[in-house]
């Protein structure tokens, strides 16, 4: 018998009912022969192959290439992507156009904005403490906080992080949807006036920046608390926006 999921038996926690305590190690029904996990797909381009052995729809080499990009060749990301791009719309089911960079690029910002329901379900498990611990750092570029073995081997059984070192998100997509969530409440409450960083649909990215700093260093006392992952925000005067701040806003900026 097998039985498949998004954890392993061992992670499943049992609770004493007076209480509320958990027991350590779970229940002594909680056996099984081997833990096996459900790698990365190793050939991507061999299976985008076949679908165009299927349908004679070809894909461009850079749709190809921004498939392994993005995905990192993680399964659920490599099938949404291609799910979305070629039966997402008419272009797409239309099997003599052929899928390029643009159809790939529109059905990553249809997978981000769209809360699909893995990734939805994925951006909740952010509120666990022991998710907390090992995200935190990576999106403030901080040291490290203590972390248990445990921990680490549930949050890369989830598929947020790599299996390999350094830890790091598991691949694009997921560091582009893990902030915005984490921010989602907070930007539905913005007046969307951008004219004055906004030039022919381009950002200002420098101009933006440096607006926000100067909107921080005057608010953060009132905003901090209320969100998670604090440490991820700017603090202090003269404090420059991380490299990767800037990188994603004109990353978008030209997308």
């Amino acid at each position: 018998m097998i039985l498949c999921g998004v954890r392993d038996v061992q992670d499943y926690r049992i609770r004493s009912g007076s209480t509320n305590e958990v027991i350590s190690g779970g229940s002594a029904f909680n056996i099984w022969a081997e833990s096996l996990r459900l790698g990365d797909f190793r050939e991507v381009k061999d299976l985008l192959a076949q679908h165009t052995t299927e349908t004679s729809q070809t894909f461009t080499e850079q749709a190809l290439s921004a498939v392994l990009i993005w995905t990192c060749c993680q399964p659920w990301s490599v099938n949404a992507l291609c799910l979305k791009a070629c039966f997402g719309n008419e272009t797409g089911r239309d099997r003599t156009q052929r899928i390029g960079f643009d159809d790939m690029l529109g059905a990553r910002e249809h997978l981000v904005s769209g809360r699909e329901i893995h990734l939805d379900q994925l951006a909740d498990k952010l509120e666990e403490n022991r998710v907390r611990r090992m995200i935190k750092p990576m999106l403030s570029s901080a040291e490290a906080q203590s972390f248990t073995a445990q921990d680490l081997a549930y949050v890369r059984d989830l598929g947020l992080v790599v299996r390999d070192a350094p830890l790091r998100i598991a691949n694009p997509i997921y560091t582009e949807v893990i902030p915005r969530d984490l921010t989602s409440v907070a930007q539905e409450r913005l007046t969307r006036e951008t004219a004055w960083y906004v030039e022919d649909g381009s950002l200002d990215v420098d101009r933006l920046l440096d607006t926000f700093q100067r909107f921080f260093r005057e608010h953060s006392e009132h905003l901090v608390h209320r969100f998670d992952y604090r440490e991820t925000w700017f603090l202090g005067d003269g404090v420059e926006c991380e490299p990767w701040s800037k990188r994603c806003l004109r990353s978008w900026s030209t997308t």
